[in-house]
């Protein structure tokens, strides 16, 4: 820009100085006034070439970055889960090429309430007509069942929410047996899957499913038939028993002769509806501390 100015006056002085009439030595009036009419008109051409540079800085330095919140009819939020994990996509529809957005915001949870506040600019200075649609998806992790609103702000201010629920299917398990011997031999404990009216057990993927999020299914046996002749389908499926075990001796008191223990089956659909559903079953812990193991 000093190097613009420097110019600027340069050629100011070259016009003033070539306007005059200046009579030189050994050369003929005529000359002079070629000379002169020459020296004026290249004068004038870099005085405006200068000055056709210099006035846009000045222009230039006028425009800026300003804090933008859109309209909330360009904004749309959609919710979708997948894997038991809820996410919200927002999209944003700008008319010219004059935006940016420098931070998305970080999904802030209380209770049922899920809010992001962005940082969204407006370029103030020259800029192209063109639609622009800008997106991006929040993770909000595994929610508790219930339901929510989701609220976009931009600059602390509030421009869109939208209402969903979290649901699971709820899965009736039955656990054989009913009661653990913590010393017992005995290499696998046999679940028993069932799903309300409206969902089929033959759309589990039964690689998904674990117990209390520790021990995982076996892939096989796996069965589908009416185990209880109710006159619902049954998965029936496996589970490790010595996992189990350990997993019950590390989360109850081992000084207790019997524990209740639940036991949470959690799983997907194939195409990722999330499931769950829970059984009781009695520990024999006293026997297997003292070795006093019953028939």
């Amino acid at each position: 820009m000093t190097v613009q100015i420097l110019s600027f006056f340069l050629a100011w002085e070259n016009l003033k100085y070539n306007s005059c009439y200046i009579i030189r030595i050994g050369r003929s009036l005529r000359k002079e006034k070629e000379t002169k009419k020459v020296s004026f008109f290249v004068a004038l051409i870099y005085f405006v070439l200068s000055a056709t540079l210099f006035f846009p800085v000045i222009v230039y330095g006028q425009e800026e970055w300003l804090p933008y919140t859109p309209n909330p009819d360009d904004v749309e939020l959609v919710y979708w889960s997948q894997n038991d994990v809820s996410y919200v996509e927002v999209s944003i529809v700008f008319y010219d090429s004059g935006f940016e957005i420098s931070d998305w915001g970080t999904p802030v949870i209380i209770g049922n309430g899920i809010s992001v506040n962005a940082f969204i600019w407006r370029w103030n200075g020259v800029v192209l007509p063109v639609v622009i649609v800008l997106k991006h998806t929040y993770n909000l992790g595994i929610l508790p069942e219930g339901e929510y609103v989701f609220t976009f702000q931009s600059w602390w201010s509030s421009i869109e929410s939208i209402t969903f629920v979290v649901t699971r299917i709820p899965a009736t398990l039955d656990i054989e047996p009913d009661a653990l011997n913590l010393k017992s031999k005995c290499k696998w404990l046999t679940s028993y899957i069932e799903f309300p009216e409206g969902y089929n057990v033959n759309d589990i993927n039964v690689s998904t499913i674990t117990l209390n999020n520790t021990v995982t299914a076996e892939l096989e046996p796996v069965v589908v038939g009416d185990y209880d002749n109710d006159g619902v389908a049954s998965l029936m499926l496996k589970f490790n028993m010595t996992q189990i075990i350990a997993y019950i001796c590390d989360h109850v008191d081992l000084r207790r002769r019997y524990v209740t223990v639940t036991l949470v089956v959690r799983g997907y659909l194939n195409d990722g509806t999330p499931f769950q559903g829970s059984d009781t079953t009695r520990a024999v812990m006293y026997a297997a501390r003292y070795g006093m193991i019953p028939e």
